[in-house]
């Protein structure tokens, strides 16, 4: 069984790195805006070739077309401009997937038309590990391609049993750096038939609750202290000081660099604690059931985006997949979780959303709503598991 890893770490590129770094992010923008333009120029070619086929009751011939308008080779576009062979090759070669899958999306119906990358975009891009060359020098080296050995704090070792597919070097509005390794694991598990799919105290049942991530079946709760509500009257003071302050001063920057620092804390305390609350879940339970839910609706609804998006709900699902050793079971998103009484199992018609506490009236059960709604979702979760053991 494969399964794929992502180990972060920081970097500290010396001033001939960072040079390099930054024509790197220059010229891959450069080359995906390039390939994108030509992409649309044929796009829209092909779009117009179409209707004057349909106009003169003609078919179209879309492998005449696809020959007669390729892209030009990459190879062509390197002589153009002299700093393509500066940089590491296999970065513009991760660009023009990056493209290729944005229209693969855009073509299937998944998202919209793909957009130009702007310099205010987050400077990123994507190396491939060929002949080894990414690898872990000991503790305070990480060796990547053209800029060769860059000093760094490897504060957890790879397992061994890994192998680095990619690097993605990053660098946020701070100025920091950062490296993130990719790596394949072979995972060998032995499967017993004679042993259990699940047992029933391994399994766990979440429901998503406004502001604090979720609630359990158990009736817990996550102790998260909304890092971004709590610095919102230190943001605005930011703000107001930075409307008071002449446009691109060393004044203008020092609040902006207090603005980013501010955004920064809270990004990294909501990863913290996150990180801590799948992993205390990921090593008690093997299975977790979860509701199909979409986060936009929610907020649409309630009209509070903040409270919503602040949990940090998905990102918290995602840390949970790779870290638990089962998997996640989802629950279709028309199941009846609040509505149903967790003892007794009759459904209620209407339930407003401001009945926090679920009131039964055949067995006269009194408890929480969200907690009633991650037990059904529990129990749901563990019907799943025996229509797939038998």
């Amino acid at each position: 069984m494969v399964k794929y890893l992502t180990y972060e770490y920081r970097i500290y590129p010396n001033k001939k790195q960072r040079e390099l770094i930054s024509l790197t992010f220059k010229m891959c923008r450069y080359m995906y805006n390039t390939l994108l333009k030509l992409k649309a120029d044929i796009f829209n070619q092909f779009i117009s070739y179409s209707n004057e086929c349909y106009k003169n009751q003609e078919n179209v011939d879309e492998k005449t077309f696809s020959k007669s308008h390729k892209l030009p080779r990459m190879s062509i576009l390197k002589k153009v401009d002299e700093r393509y062979s500066k940089i590491d090759s296999l970065s513009l070669c991760a660009e023009l997937n990056h493209l290729n899958r944005a229209f693969e999306n855009f073509y299937s119906g998944r998202s919209k038309f793909p957009k130009y990358k702007r310099r205010k975009d987050k400077n990123t891009y994507t190396t491939s590990c060929v002949n080894n060359n990414i690898r872990i020098e000991g503790r305070k080296k990480i060796r990547l391609p053209k800029l060769g050995n860059v000093k760094a704090v490897v504060h957890r070792n790879i397992p061994e049993n890994s192998k680095i597919k990619r690097a993605v070097i990053k660098e946020d509005k701070m100025g920091k750096y950062y490296v993130s390794l990719i790596l394949e694991v072979m995972e060998n598990k032995e499967i017993d038939i004679n042993e259990p799919i699940y047992i029933k105290e391994n399994v766990i049942g979440l429901d998503f609750k406004v502001g604090e991530i979720f609630v359990t079946s158990e009736g817990t709760k996550p102790d998260f202290e909304r890092p971004y509500k709590k610095s919102l009257e230190k943001l605005r003071i930011y703000e107001k000081n930075l409307r008071n302050k002449v446009r691109f001063s060393k004044g203008y920057w020092r609040c902006i660099n207090e603005i980013r620092k501010l955004h920064k804390k809270v990004v990294n305390k909501r990863k913290d604690f996150l990180h801590k609350i799948s992993k205390r879940i990921a090593e008690k339970y093997e299975y977790v059931g979860i509701e199909d839910i979409s986060l936009k609706e929610i907020a649409k609804r309630l009209s509070t985006g903040i409270n919503v998006y602040e949990t940090g709900y998905k990102t918290f699902i995602e840390r949970i997949k790779y870290k638990i050793k089962g998997e996640i079971i989802v629950v279709d998103k028309w199941y009846p979780s609040s509505k149903l009484c967790s003892n007794c199992g009759k459904k209620k018609r209407k339930l407003k959303l401001d009945m926090r506490v679920y009131r039964c009236g055949k067995c006269g059960l009194k408890i929480d709503r969200d907690i009633n709604a991650a037990i059904n979702i529990k129990k749901e979760t563990i019907r799943m598991l025996e229509v797939m053991l038998k």
